[in-house]
């Protein structure tokens, strides 16, 4: 979508709404933004649930529009807005399938998108840059389950918020009626006449079919801002209700709007109405109205249509002040006559009308989901049989199930024997007196493929970096850190580097009757101890309770903890804490991750005393309640991360906190709760986490001396940051081009890089072969045109890198690949999904961005594939959404039933750390060099990336602002520069979308990598081209240029004025040192420690880009910084 120019945006705000368009810009597409100017209500709606006549007196909007085409959904619907100075008041009358009730099937907040429902987008100061300013999403089903959450500037949700609001709703002669006051304080926002407009979005979620219809036509994103309708308000701006855009009976536009006027003063209005046929000229209406005070009238505009039978066209409407500088509506939609369209999908007639299934090749599973809610006589169904056998053949296996519960769910479960390659089908019959006796039947199939069950990557090998563990009495140590192991099983002790983290030791608090239960343990037991792995126990017991905890190094030293709890008769429990305990780090940070990205956060430990930040407070995507499943603690390189993939045998209330930060003086506690509210335990609870410490290994030797394609860099490595650069399409692992999965592009890209010569014969009969139907649902913009641009993209830049890392996509999956048809069910996080066969893949979506890495048979097929990758010339793998993937499938994830029916989602740590850790081990047996990348935009789980050599962050937080703006030091040390996991840090700085920004964005950018050793993606042109030549002339990433950053304890330079960081080179009696402001600039005093820095005093310091000579006294030297500017010094003689 191509976002509506804003050229007026700004302009005359205190007068009211102007053009954001001009009229008509493209008479086939309708794009205007919508805009309405409202009189506050001087009586307030009854909010009950019914709509009357005449009781909303504010503004009325008339057929909803789908978002993705702009035109109007058949089915009727209206909303309402209002406010006062105390609420914000919306409405919608909505039209309900005639012969279905309203979906209502979410279980928790992040589902009610499955359900019908609506939804509301409100941003109260949309030109406000405050980084306090925040827009706003709810979303609520007919059952009265809502979805809510705040919106900072950059995108980043807080699913955390609440509104305050009086909501009522009722279903009326077909129509849905909802009504909802919202607090304005609720916002943080008031009502004021005349004042900036607001952002509004109003939504109405259909469902059979799906639609997501509102006000604003050809919408990208819902939380696209620059798409909302803009809403002011104004005490004399008359009312304005749409309440016809056409009279479908007589097949022609009819646009009529009731006007009112509010004020005691009498308002002249134009109306000025456009129409046109698709294809042809718009033509316009226009009416002058003189209203009196109090006075309304209903004002039409009425045309008839060419031809009979289908029709589309696009409708206008503006009504404005005469000389149209205050607009009081305006509103650009398309529509739809077609006398054969049937508004809703069909209400299955069977009864079952719902028949899901999943098929887990690997583990010869099947299981079946069965919706019979619709069917009026399931009573009667006494049990259910399911059969599977070959499409045409002979029962296979035989299953009978009791009947469908009491809301007519059934979910049924069979074992399969070793299926050879065919087709199968499923069969399940009613059985009962008086019920269906036809079975209903879908189909499977299996496909067997090379690749499956392989070892790739398995070694038990300890590849470098890392050295093998060494177990010595109590004590474990690995590369960097040793480990001293407690009686119960955790940690006494952890030193990295020859630091103690730790300021006293790890311990379990198991609490009854309002006090801590002493514990008392045999001992720690290591079971077995190899260079690659080591594991052990402890046995202990807590009261009435007995416990075991059982351990598990791997070499990157992340240990793995089951801690498993017994009550041998039913006893009562308060609360069973791991509570670790901390010293306060020089420069004390915070990370935490839940089941996304872009959301998460990552900055400085909060200060104070006592309990300073809580899980509740982390957002969240599919995850439930308070659970978190990684947490860093720790400074920018030393620190502890602990880790979960599952709360499922925890016992919690979704409302109190899992895990808690203490502070206490110089100690910092991790508090996590695996039972956070009181329980009588009976039998066994287990609780699995796992904990590490930081830094896991030392990054490669010359790590600085690496870049991302430019020439000045000493190795220029190559991200190749999307699969046609390298010949694939979408998410594939293979070339799309030439005969079957044929490596040759790849050869011949390793060709061209090696020898600087690119064979152009090749590459056109490689698009020769290209079939874009096989790559795209529906061709658009000539989809072999952008596969050949990107593949000669990719052999022209490959020539002369030193290593290329080839884009995959670990959350992207093929579906149209015999691979698919087969495992598309282990494939997914859902529980369910939309199966597609080899016979309809050219009528659906060809790739999806919802797999997951938990299935080891998804695991097996990428390795296979990547090993080709490699075997072809590719040095490593640049992996796309790398983060705790979100997993909804009990069936063969850690996520879980709970005793209610509520499913419990889990996160996928282990499963993405196993594929970069195969990853890491088939690149050491190939012998490349180390250049596999996650890319990991605000989520550096240590797990995970520890196997990894490089990260790639920052693909966030577009825009036009500065990166000090984006990008605080705290975010940066706490996740961006790969000192906890040793990684070579990579950012894909976002560029600025105004033209006239580029180069000070850029600028800017460079500032806030360069003090950060930050390595940036797409780093070409000043300050990137002249500076980085520099400081490898110097020497920089040599070992005889040393490096100090600014956030050492004992820095070579202290700087006093605006918030400055600074990075020093020093390279015999010469000295570099490069400041970035972060602050408000002005007056920078800065002082060289000469114990740390040169023997002989520096008289005076040289401005790099300007030459100007600065005088430095007795140490101190002093200078003017623009804000978030930078400036790099050159101290000592001879040639930079």
């Amino acid at each position: 979508m191509t976002t509506p120019p804003r050229t007026a945006l700004l302009v005359g705000v205190t007068l009211g709404l102007t053009s954001l368009t001009a009229i008509a810009a493209n008479p086939n597409r309708a794009a205007q933004v919508p805009q309405a100017q409202i009189p506050l209500l001087t009586t307030p709606p009854v909010i009950d649930g019914r709509i009357e006549p005449g009781e909303w007196d504010t503004l009325r909007v008339h057929g909803l529009v789908s978002g993705r085409y702009g035109l109007v959904d058949p089915r009727e619907g209206d909303f309402w807005v209002g406010a006062d100075a105390q609420h914000l008041y919306l409405a919608l009358r909505t039209e309900i399938h005639p012969h279905q009730a309203l979906l209502t099937r979410a279980q928790h907040a992040p589902q009610v998108t499955k359900d019908d429902s609506v939804e509301f987008w409100i941003d109260p100061y949309p030109q406000s840059t405050a980084t306090t300013a925040r827009y706003y999403q709810l979303m609520f089903n007919s059952a009265g389950i809502s979805h809510q959450a705040a919106f900072d500037r950059a995108g980043q949700p807080d699913n955390t918020w609440r509104s305050r609001y009086q909501l009522a709703q009722q279903q009326i002669d077909g129509f849905w009626h909802f009504e909802i006051a919202i607090e304005l304080d609720s916002f943080k926002a008031a009502v004021e006449p005349l004042a900036t407009p607001w952002r509004m979005r109003i939504i109405r979620n259909w469902k059979m079919p799906w639609v997501q219809a509102g006000w604003s036509p050809q919408v990208s994103a819902f939380s696209d801002r620059d798409s909302m309708a803009l809403v002011a308000f104004d005490p004399a701006a008359p009312v304005v209700q749409q309440l016809a855009y056409r009279d479908a009976a007589a097949g022609k536009v009819l646009m009529t709007f009731r006007l009112k006027n509010p004020s005691a003063k009498p308002q002249a209005i134009t109306c000025t109405f456009g129409h046109n046929e698709i294809d042809q000229p718009r033509h316009f209406h226009t009416e002058d109205v003189l209203l009196a005070p109090g006075a309304e009238e209903t004002v039409s505009y009425e045309r008839d249509v060419a031809g009979e039978g289908r029709y589309q066209g696009v409708s206008e409407v503006r009504i404005s002040s005469p000389d149209d500088q205050t607009v009081y509506f305006a509103r650009e939609y398309g529509w739809k006559l077609d006398p054969a369209a049937v508004a809703w999908a069909p209400v299955p007639t069977e009864a079952i009308s719902m028949f899901d299934l999943a098929y887990y090749p690997y583990l010869n599973k099947l299981k079946v989901r069965l919706d019979l809610a619709s069917f009026k006589h399931r009573d009667r169904v006494k049990s259910i049989r399911l059969e599977v056998r070959p499409a045409g053949g002979d029962v296979l296996v035989a299953t009978v199930f009791p009947p469908p519960s009491d809301d007519g769910q059934a979910e049924v479960f069979a074992d399969l024997p070793e299926l050879p390659s065919g087709d199968y089908e499923v069969k399940v019959f009613l059985e009962g007196e008086g019920v269906p006796t036809e079975p209903m039947t879908r189909t499977f199939e299996r496909r067997r493929f090379i690749w499956e069950h392989n070892q790739i990557g398995l070694s038990d090998e300890v590849i470098p970096p890392f050295t093998p563990i060494e177990v010595a009495g109590d004590t474990v140590k690995t590369i960097l850190r040793e480990h001293q192991m407690s009686d119960l099983g955790l940690w006494r002790q952890v030193i990295s580097q020859g630091e103690a983290l730790l300021a006293a030791p790890m311990t379990l608090e198991i609490s009854a009757n309002q006090q801590v239960l002493p514990i008392q343990s045999g001992g720690v037991t290591f079971d077995k101890a190899r260079p690659q792995q080591v594991t052990g126990h402890a046995d202990w017991t807590s009261g009435d309770l007995q416990g075991r905890t059982e351990f598990g190094y791997d070499y990157d030293g992340l240990m793995m903890v089951t801690v498993r709890l017994t009550a041998a008769q039913p006893t009562a429990v308060e609360r069973v804490r791991l509570r670790v305990p901390i010293k306060l780090p020089h420069w004390p940070l915070l990370h935490t991750v839940t089941d996304g990205i872009r959301m998460n956060y990552a900055g400085k430990l909060p200060a104070g005393e006592g309990v300073v930040w809580t899980s509740r407070e982390a957002n969240r995507g599919f995850l439930a309640g308070t659970f978190l499943p990684y947490i860093y603690i720790g400074g920018p390189a030393r620190g502890l991360c602990w880790m979960a993939e599952s709360d499922a045998d925890w016992v919690t209330d979704p409302k109190v906190a899992t895990t808690q930060i203490e502070r206490t003086g110089e100690i910092v506690y991790l508090n996590v709760d695996f039972v956070s509210v009181p329980v009588t335990l009976a039998g066994t609870r287990t609780f699995v986490f796992g904990l590490q410490a930081t830094p896991v290994k030392p990054r490669p030797p010359g790590w600085r001396r690496w870049g991302e394609r430019a020439s000045y860099y000493p190795f220029r490595w190559w991200y190749a940051g999307t699969g046609a650069l390298w010949g694939s399409a979408n998410v594939a692992l293979w070339p799309t081009g030439g005969v079957g999965r044929d490596y040759m592009v790849v050869q011949k890209l390793d060709e061209a890089r090696r020898t600087g010569i690119i064979d152009q014969a090749f590459i056109e009969q490689v698009c020769l072969s290209f079939d874009p139907l096989d790559w795209y649902k529906r061709p658009q913009d000539d989809p072999l045109v952008s596969y050949r641009g990107h593949l000669q993209s990719g052999f022209n830049t490959a020539r002369g890198m030193d290593a290329i890392s080839a884009y995959v996509n670990l959350s992207g999956a093929l579906m149209c690949t015999p691979e698919w048809w087969t495992f598309q069910d282990a494939w997914t996080f859902e529980p369910y999904l939309t199966r597609n066969t080899r016979d309809d893949h050219r009528e659906m979506l060809i790739w999806n961005e919802t797999s997951t890495a938990s299935s080891p048979s998804r695991r097996d097929f990428m390795l296979y594939y990547y090993k080709k990758l490699l075997e072809a010339g590719i040095d490593g793998i640049n992996w796309d959404n790398v983060y705790a993937h979100p997993d909804r499938d009990p069936f063969v994830t850690q996520a879980s039933r709970q005793p209610d029916g509520s499913l419990r989602p889990a996160v996928a740590t282990l499963a993405v750390r196993d594929v970069i850790k195969r990853t890491a081990v088939l690149a050491h047996e190939l012998g490349k060099p180390r250049c596999n990348i996650p890319h990991m935009t605000n989520a550096h789980i240590v797990p995970i990336l520890s196997f990894a050599d490089l990260t790639l962050d920052w693909e966030w937080k577009y825009g036009n602002s500065d990166c000090q703006d984006r990008f605080s030091p705290d975010f940066i040390l706490a996740e961006s520069t790969g000192l906890q996991s040793g990684n070579i840090p990579f950012v894909l700085f976002p560029p600025a979308t105004d033209p006239d920004q580029v180069a000070w964005i850029r600028r800017t950018g460079f500032g806030a990598c360069v003090v950060h050793e930050l390595k940036s993606v797409h780093s070409w042109g000043e300050p990137f081209d002249s500076a980085y030549p520099l400081l490898y002339r110097f020497g920089y990433g040599s070992e005889a240029c040393q490096v100090n950053n600014y956030w050492e304890p004992d820095p070579v330079v202290t700087l006093a004025g605006s918030d400055v960081k600074f990075i020093a080179l020093l390279n015999g009696n010469r000295l570099i040192v490069i400041v970035t402001d972060y602050g408000e600039g002005g007056p920078i005093e800065m002082r060289l420690n000469y114990a740390k820095a040169v023997t002989d005093p520096f008289t005076r310091a040289r401005d790099f880009e300007t030459g100007d000579v600065l005088a430095c006294r007795d140490g101190t030297l002093r200078f003017m910084l623009r804000k978030h500017d930078f400036k790099i010094l050159l101290f000592g003689e001879g040639e930079f």
